[in-house]
């Protein structure tokens, strides 16, 4: 049997140069999306905390992650396929409209189980599981803001996977 050669491909300096360009853009949007939304979560957390006090902001906080843990579990990881699947084909292409009518489908069934099954357990989770009858209005509102954050992290994937950073940092931030 023969040897088999095979040669690395080249990369010549325009396309590196190119390459380097593209990372550094989309990495400092990226970070800058992050930068911004964490900055708002913490300005929103303080302003919350000063304002309602300690018991207040101790429901915010409870009632915030348990939407949070609704909002991960049945978006069921949308972001992640629309990051992966979303620079896949052209803007125009079959192909592309195929991917973001099953996004639109998944993320529309994502968000219905979500609000309505964190609306349908708020009696029990108030009463039952966190001792606390009177964030049963609270948590069916955060049934709503479950579903905005599952459409949130599908657009985050979207605009991330189709590399439309301005977008990202305008919705997601």
């Amino acid at each position: 049997m023969g040897a088999v050669s095979v040669e690395a491909p080249t990369v010549d300096s325009k396309s590196a140069s190119s390459l380097r360009t593209f990372l550094l853009r989309g990495v400092s949007n990226l970070a800058l999306a992050t930068a911004i939304e964490r900055v708002l979560g913490f300005a929103a957390n303080s302003l919350a905390a000063r304002v309602a006090g300690p018991q207040v902001f101790g429901a915010y906080s409870v009632v915030l992650t348990t939407c949070n843990l609704f909002s991960t579990y049945a978006g069921a990881g949308i972001g992640s396929t629309a990051n992966r699947f979303g620079g896949q084909d052209a803007p125009d292409s079959p192909g592309h409209h195929r991917l973001i009518r099953h996004l639109m489908v998944s993320s529309v069934i994502s968000v219905a189980l979500a609000v309505v099954l964190m609306f349908l357990a708020a009696p029990l989770l108030a009463t039952s599981v966190l001792k606390a009858p009177h964030l049963e209005t609270a948590l069916r509102w955060a049934a709503i803001a479950t579903g905005f954050a599952i459409l949130i992290e599908c657009f985050r994937g979207l605009f991330i996977g189709e590399r439309k950073f301005k977008p990202l940092l305008v919705c997601c931030s």
